[in-house]
């Protein structure tokens, strides 16, 4: 015997068609509402005060009660003080002190960016000398903090500059203290001193060009004057600006020896720091020891920077 069973039906439940139906009507109530009644919005005015600028600038239209994002940016030395209202009404989402902000308004508004002038530190730099040369600049003068300034040191005739020396305060030299020309940078009021220090009696200048380019590239040592003499001899030499490794030196300790033939050291002429220049040197044919040498050969050998020259000499009696 078959039997026979009807298919089951699920109806939708008369509950569920109701919330369908009233989503479906909230949707087409909320696209209507767009149309009829679009978001409000409001003109937001971004100022500064000529001591920076702000993003976004000028104006810009911003929905209402939604957060937008501005921006100030100072000039160099300026910094940012803080936003202030000129007119309407809104809300900034943190501190008005803070240069990255979001603003949220009411109405139509307009916010000004405030800038300040940040204040330079200055300090008194005293440029000093111990009497036998000048500096440039000289005196007292008003640094500012960071900066760096130029210093020179220029020996009076018959001078060399020796060094920078710190008197007080606190103070960076780039480079090197020996360095007649250089740079200096304070954190403190300063006092800087040049010192110099006299050419041997021995040893007098004959020419400083102004010209680097009149400077030999190495030392260069010339005959004796007279030869063979008696009872004194001149050396004449120059120094160049840079050693033998292309450094540039302000001064360097310079030695002018005179030997006998055997290589014993009969008399030391020169054995000090020079800077470059053209010198000469006398020998008036005596020993160390104030005795008057044999008459002979004798080599007289200068040493600078790294070169060695050597010149014969003959003394006569």
């Amino acid at each position: 015997m078959l039997l026979y069973h009807k298919p089951t039906i699920n109806h939708p439940r008369k509950a569920d068609v109701m919330k369908a139906q009233i989503l479906k009507s909230m949707l087409m109530l909320s696209v209507l509402a767009s149309f009829c009644f679009p978001a409000t919005t409001y003109k937001l005015y971004i100022l500064n005060d000529g001591n920076g600028t702000t993003s976004p600038t000028s104006s810009i239209t911003v929905n209402a009660g939604v957060y937008t994002t501005i921006k100030a940016i100072p000039k160099t030395g300026y910094s940012f003080v803080g936003w202030s209202f000129v007119s309407g009404a809104g809300t900034l989402y943190t501190s008005s002190t803070a240069a990255t902000n979001a603003i949220k308004i009411a109405n139509h508004t307009a916010i000004k960016a405030n800038f300040k002038l940040i204040p330079v530190t200055t300090y008194k730099l005293t440029i000093q000398n111990d009497g036998h040369g000048t500096t440039t600049p000289s005196g007292t003068i008003t640094v500012k903090y960071g900066v760096a300034t130029t210093i020179k040191a220029i020996p009076s005739k018959g001078y060399v500059f020796r060094g920078w020396s710190l008197v007080s305060g606190k103070g960076t030299i780039s480079g090197k203290s020996t360095d007649a020309t250089t740079n200096i940078m304070l954190t403190a009021n300063t006092i800087i001193k040049a010192n110099f220090y006299a050419y041997s009696v021995k040893a007098k200048e004959l020419q400083v060009s102004e010209s680097e380019n009149a400077l030999p590239q190495e030392l260069v040592v010339e005959q004796n004057a007279p030869n063979p003499f008696n009872p004194s001899t001149s050396i004449a030499f120059a120094i160049p600006l840079q050693n033998r490794d292309g450094i540039e030196m302000d001064a360097s300790n310079v030695t002018v020896t005179v030997f006998d033939m055997s290589g014993k050291i009969v008399k030391s002429l020169i054995n000090e720091p020079l800077s470059a220049g053209y010198y000469k040197v006398s020998w008036d044919g005596k020993s160390n020891n104030g005795m008057t040498v044999s008459a002979g050969h004798y080599i007289c050998r200068i040493s600078a920077l790294g070169y060695v020259k050597n010149i014969k000499m003959e003394f006569m009696k």
